[in-house]
């Protein structure tokens, strides 16, 4: 793995994905100055967000000195990010970085996941066959917008240019701010995460999902103050153990008795969790309305979500510190200043409920960005553990308190996108792989139409014995191939060694014999044949001619049945006076695959003749 906080990474069960910003003459004060331009900048695309697990953060990362297994680290910006489940928000953490790529030039982007080079595997269609893992580090960048990937030297002339095998992190700034042209990835690699990236920002603005829960007055009030804690509390009941259970069963800081409705924000992702979640709940949430009623949902992820915050309260019990940061001073005032000059609050009046909502969402990304609340590699606390401790900061110094609204009041999203029909699914795979899965497609019926018409056309020509057909399988080697399977083994592609068989061998001088036994049989026989059509010519001179006997069959069948069992050339053309030729190719698949689908999955003629030849039809899943 690519770790430039080697030895400060701890394996992590979760997905996670990991970031490193480097810039030129770096040092603590320019990246200081760099991180606080990086948060006006994402101000307007993460404000209000909500994250599956851990946010998008940054922090002055020291250098490291040189050591056997390391040339050395400069000081440089580092994040690291858990995602859980939820892979966009993996994505949406690569389209932040390169939109901060496309408006800061002079900086170049690192980013890894627990799967290491994951851009490239994104991009593995495209990729140049030099490019391995044991290759890629520290030559797969983000800079002005684009990837970057160092190649390998291929002539001459290149290795000046770019090194042969390690490059150092020093060797890759060189070449990405001198050589920038000669590094940029190819047009189709390119294409391929763009592809990926260029649904933001409004897939993540499509991701926030509002649902009316009934919960207590304390817990929507902590929700409305810190929208990010819903995260945590999904974890907390969909993780709970009996131990977490019994800690909550008394429910003491929740009281059920105080709920009230209110509408919740979260991710749809952590909606769909949440929604999934199987849990019934206890004696002091009284009884529930029954599952036909349309107040059933709300009563449901109410009580899930008093859960999940009674259990999230108890991992932050013990906390050495309790004083939550506040927006203040004259950083958040630049701030602040940023966002009205892009036109965060629109036209909403200063002291308004939309206003209000929107100076909340930013102070508590300024105080995310600011307080490092992340999954920082330093201190080894758990996800629980950390924002547990900060539900009692919320719920100790806000003097926030939820009002209860009359239930047509509170608004909900539908929630009609959970459900995903198999043509929807099937438009989502055809969106994704759709070229690939149609040319691959089409090849290969092709190929596998003209193996059935060719080794069917080859069963019918092939003389039998009294032993039976003997099947020719030449061509089935490609078919096999279609389907993975392989018929030559390895002693037969093995053509160093000569083996001989004594047995084979007598055989073949036996058979030799009885050919020649068998061709003076023959001289014979043609002799009496010929000697009988003497005889017969005569009196066929008289009768009439093979194409007399095929004109007059002609006539009498085209007003019958049989060419209507044929398919025409073009079916949509009249019927002319005469016969019309047929394409028996096409008739030969059409009545094949037809009388194997009428088996049913079961034996039959046509599936023992295909067997035999080694072709292996697919079941029918198309019933038109």
């Amino acid at each position: 793995m690519n770790n430039y906080h080697e030895g400060q990474q701890p394996a992590l069960e979760n997905n996670w994905v990991a970031y490193s910003i480097f810039c030129n003459d770096a040092s603590k004060v320019i990246l200081n100055s760099l991180l606080a331009k990086f948060r006006e900048f994402l101000a307007p695309l993460l404000c209000g967000y909500i994250w599956h697990r851990d946010p998008f953060t940054l922090s002055v990362a020291p250098a490291s000195a040189p050591s056997e297994n390391s040339d050395g680290i400069p000081i440089h910006l580092h994040g690291k990010t858990e995602f859980g489940d939820n892979i966009n928000d993996e994505w949406f953490i690569v389209y932040l970085l390169r939109e901060l790529t496309t408006a800061f030039t002079d900086i170049w982007v690192s980013v890894v996941d627990n799967d290491d080079q994951f851009l490239l595997i994104e991009a593995a269609d495209a990729l140049p066959r030099w490019l391995t893992a044991d290759v890629a580090k520290n030559r797969v960048f983000l800079h002005q917008g684009h990837l970057h990937i160092i190649p390998i030297p291929q002539n001459p002339r290149e290795l000046g240019i770019f090194p042969p095998s390690y490059v150092s992190l020093q060797q890759a700034q060189n070449l990405l701010l001198n050589h920038g042209q000669l590094t940029k990835a190819s047009a189709d690699i390119q294409s391929l995460i763009s592809k990926r990236l260029n649904v933001f920002p409004e897939d993540a603005k499509k991701a926030i999902h509002y649902a009316k829960c009934y919960i207590p007055k304390r817990a929507a009030a902590a929700l409305e103050v810190e929208p990010q804690l819903i995260s945590a509390v999904v974890a907390a009941l969909c993780e709970r153990d009996p131990v977490d259970m019994k800690a909550a069963s008394k429910m003491l800081q929740f009281q059920p008795k105080t709920r009230i409705m209110h509408r919740v924000k979260m991710s749809r992702s952590l909606y769909a969790q949440l929604y999934q979640e199987k849990f019934q709940g206890g004696k002091l949430f009284g009884q529930r309305p029954p599952p036909a009623s349309p107040e059933f949902k709300y009563h449901d992820l109410g009580t899930k979500l008093s859960v999940g915050l009674e259990i999230l309260i108890t991992y932050g019990d013990h906390m050495e510190d309790t004083n939550t940061p506040s927006a203040q001073g004259p950083e958040w005032n630049k701030f602040l200043e940023s966002l009205r000059q892009k036109n965060y609050f629109k036209e909403n009046i200063e002291g308004s409920a939309e206003y209000k909502s929107l100076m909340k969402e930013a102070e508590r990304y300024f105080l995310d960005f600011a307080s490092g609340l992340q999954s920082t590699p330093v201190e080894n606390v758990s996800f629980l553990k950390k924002w547990g401790v900060r539900l009692n900061q919320v719920l100790q110094s806000s003097q926030h308190e939820a009002v209860a609204l009359p239930f047509k009041q509170v608004q909900d999203d539908d929630d009609t996108w959970m459900d995903m029909m198999m043509s929807d699914l099937d438009g989502l795979i055809q969106a994704r792989y759709g070229n690939l899965l149609q040319e691959g497609h089409n090849a290969q019926a092709a190929e596998a139409l003209q193996g059935l018409v060719s080794s069917l056309g080859n069963f019918v020509t092939t003389e039998s014995t009294h032993e039976g057909a003997e099947f020719d399988k030449t061509g089935v080697d490609e078919l096999d191939a279609l389907d993975g399977s392989d018929t030559d083994s390895e002693e037969d592609m093995d053509d160093g060694a000569v083996n001989f068989d004594m047995g084979n061998f007598m055989n073949l001088i036996q058979a030799f014999q009885a050919e020649v036994e068998n061709q003076n049989d023959k001289e014979d026989i043609k002799e009496n044949v010929k000697k009988v059509e003497s005889d017969e010519q005569k009196a066929h001179n008289e009768e009439p001619s093979v194409e007399d006997y095929g004109t007059m069959m002609d006539e009498e069948l085209r007003d019958s049945v049989l060419p209507k069992s044929f398919a025409a050339p073009d079916e949509n053309e009249k019927e002319a006076e005469e016969v019309q030729p047929v394409d028996m190719d096409f008739n030969l698949v059409k009545n094949a695959l037809q009388s194997f689908s009428s088996q049913n999955g079961a034996a039959g003629p046509i599936s023992n003749i295909l067997g035999s030849l080694g072709l292996d039809i697919p079941a029918n899943e198309d019933e038109s």
